[in-house]
């Protein structure tokens, strides 16, 4: 594999790439039972378990969960003509800060988020309950606006999971769109949920190799995006990626 003239610098606990030399990243992903050596190039490797990397060469991107606010930006469920709490309706219009998306970000991909959510958002206690109904998500994965993937749908869930929803090998610029939209489908209308987007390949955390926040811009009400970069020669073997069909919701 031939290396691309750039260097790696560290600020904090960010790799950064440099102009000038030739180096190549090889990162350890213990999670994914990896070690990266590229042949004939040279590595970097930070240590901490707040390090963020950006992989070089081509990856494929799985989905395994995204986290979905209680209602929708008007106060209203997702569902049905009910009405939710006062306290979750002023809760749902207030605006979250970068550090409420950074810590669910964190916790998604764990399977920590509802806690982590109900200890930074109190009222979210009274929302995430039975007697609210929650969402049946869709999620669609695109590239540059060609989708590439869609995931099932998870039927009445803030908090849906996924395995085997990823796409096909892909060598992603740093000009790149990447964009995940997620809709809550239902038998007549849809509902659009809210959209994640990041310039280029996500920065991810070198140990399990799920994308940071920091490179993401979330809108609407798609809270958080559990999104595995997966360097292709990292050895993990996939089946051929086949999209679910747009479905209907209850």
């Amino acid at each position: 594999m031939s290396c691309k003239p750039s260097s790696w610098d560290s600020i904090g606990s960010r790799v950064v790439a440099r102009p000038g030399g030739r180096h190549c990243l090889s990162i350890a992903l213990p999670a994914l039972a990896v070690g990266l050596a590229l042949s004939g190039c040279h590595h970097t490797r930070q240590p901490g378990a707040g390090d963020l990397v950006r992989y070089r060469g081509p990856v494929r991107l799985a989905l395994t969960a995204v986290s979905v606010a209680p209602g929708k930006e008007d106060g209203r469920p997702w569902d049905g003509l009910g009405q939710l709490p006062p306290e979750v309706v002023d809760g749902l219009r207030t605006p979250r800060t970068r550090g409420f998306f950074g810590t669910v970000f964190r916790e998604l991909s764990h399977g920590g988020a509802l806690g982590a959510i109900v200890s930074l958002l109190p009222w979210t206690a009274h929302a995430f309950v039975d007697s609210i109904a929650a969402p049946d998500v869709q999620v669609e994965l695109s590239v540059n606006g060609q989708l590439l993937t869609r995931s099932p749908i998870v039927r009445n869930s803030f908090f849906p999971t996924w395995s085997g929803v990823y796409s096909r090998p892909l060598l992603i610029s740093d000009f790149d769109h990447i964009e995940l939209k997620a809709v809550d489908r239902d038998i007549a209308f849809h509902d659009q949920i809210g959209v994640c987007t990041s310039q280029g390949l996500p920065w991810v955390d070198s140990h399990h190799g799920y994308a940071s926040e920091q490179t993401f811009q979330c809108y609407g009400q798609l809270w958080a995006v559990a999104l595995r970069v997966i360097p292709i020669e990292s050895g993990v073997v996939m089946a051929d990626v086949t999209a679910a069909p747009e479905q209907e919701g209850d």
